[in-house]
């Protein structure tokens, strides 16, 4: 309980000024700059609360009757204003026990003393007379309610940005607070479509948060930096170091969420290599890192097979490359160079090894002859060794059971390719006569 400090008039001036009134009939008289009111046995009325027409007014200790004061009369706070009438159904800033702050005075015009008051459709609570701000704890039920700075102290309801001005038990940052006064805590909750993370104390977080996601364990989830809306579908992510902001650390990049969570090298994506998965968005196949990032480039697989997703920015960054081509803007690649990927099956996007459309191709690169009209190249396929004979543009030259011949005249080379049972070729060469 606070002190108590009662405006009232000095006891003694006040008797003084009540005893040199003369003798009046009832009623109100005026002695000096106070007025006083008469009882019917002729004495001054004191301590007592007097009607004037519409208003009530009260007679202090001496009589006297008091002004822009606060009153105690039986156990209950009341206000009078500039011209002594009771104060009703209003506001009143005041100093009361020592302490600054708004108090609200009804109809009857009792200060309301503690607890919940709906004023005006908005809902105020009391202590010891004076209105709450800030963050208010209902000590019965443990619940917590914001009700705003020190000139509102009504229940908030919706987004509210709070610094230590505000709350100095609080950290800096918004908070969301639910239709009952309450503020979400310890959960994600879905507002307005999108979903947002809030810390045991209430704080909207950002950037990474660590999640129970219940038999997996622990797990993180992305929260945009700026808005707080969780992460779905693509998002570019500048570094994050772990720290204050966010629980997890990051590399600047293109990342795709599901529910906040990154498909990453184990979650959400097939395998290809120590470290690295696919997974297939939006009719392209891509790949992610173990911590969730988009990756680029070459990528060897386990198999000693190697992938490409293109590295140039624009639409198609990021995608697995398949099919036949150059590659262009490639860091590891030749341009001047074609090569093949698988298009479909299991190992779809893989550097292809064999004959595929009469060419022949060793991980990934088109083998064609470089200096000569005709050249042989050996390819190592399933585990053995075998020999094809192409020319300038990769194509393979086959041959017959009884051997077919490809005469170089410029080099003066003459090629003879048969045809093996199990599809495969042997390649001879003579000088040209």
């Amino acid at each position: 309980m606070r002190n108590r400090k009662m405006m009232i008039a000095a006891a003694a001036a006040a008797v003084s000024a009540a005893m040199t009134i003369p003798a009046f009939a009832q009623g109100w008289a005026m002695n000096g700059n106070n007025w006083y009111f008469i009882g019917q046995d002729g004495n001054v009325v004191t301590e007592s609360w007097q009607a004037s027409g519409n208003d009530m007014f009260y007679l202090g200790y001496g009589g006297a009757m008091e002004k822009n004061s606060i009153v105690e009369y039986r156990d209950h706070v009341y206000y009078v204003n500039e011209d002594g009438a009771m104060v009703k159904d209003s506001w009143r800033k005041l100093e009361y026990d020592g302490e600054e702050g708004w108090m609200y005075f009804g109809p009857d015009g009792r200060a309301v003393e503690k607890g919940w008051k709906t004023i005006g459709e908005k809902k105020y609570h009391f202590t010891d007379h004076l209105m709450d701000h800030g963050w208010f704890e209902n000590e019965s039920t443990g619940a917590r309610y914001y009700l705003g700075t020190e000139d509102e102290g009504w229940v908030q309801q919706g987004w509210a940005y709070l610094d230590e001005d505000d709350d100095a038990d609080k950290e800096e940052g918004w908070y969301y607070i639910k239709s009952t006064g309450k503020y979400v805590a310890d959960k994600e909750e879905k507002i307005d479509g999108v979903y947002y993370v809030f810390n045991a104390t209430g704080k909207m977080m950002t950037n990474w948060v660590g999640t129970d996601s219940g038999t997996s364990g622990s797990t993180y989830k992305y929260y945009d930096s700026q808005s707080g809306g969780r992460a779905d579908g693509w998002q570019y992510i500048q570094e994050i170091e772990a720290g204050e902001d966010s629980e997890l650390a990051s590399e600047e990049g293109w990342y795709y969420f599901k529910g906040g969570v990154p498909y990453s090298a184990s979650y959400k994506t097939t395998a290809i290599a120590d470290g690295r998965g696919i997974a297939k968005i939006n009719g392209s196949w891509f790949c992610f890192d173990e911590n969730g990032k988009m990756v680029t480039g070459t990528v060897n697989a386990n198999d000693g097979t190697w992938y490409y997703f293109n590295e140039a920015e624009g639409s198609d960054q990021g995608k697995m490359r398949t099919g036949t081509g150059k590659v262009a803007d490639a860091e590891d690649l030749d341009d001047e160079e074609t090569y093949y990927f698988i298009t479909t099956g299991k190992n779809k996007g893989q550097a292809f090894t064999g004959v595929y459309k009469g060419s022949l191709y060793d991980n990934g690169v088109l083998q064609k002859a470089e200096d000569e009209k005709y050249e042989v190249k050996t390819v190592e396929i399933d585990g053995e060794a075998r020999e094809f004979l192409v020319n300038k543009s990769g194509k393979v030259q086959t041959g017959t059971a009884s051997g077919k011949k490809y005469t170089d005249s410029s080099a003066g080379i003459v090629y003879t390719v048969v045809k093996e049972s199990d599809g495969s070729y042997t390649i001879t060469s003579a000088d040209k006569d």
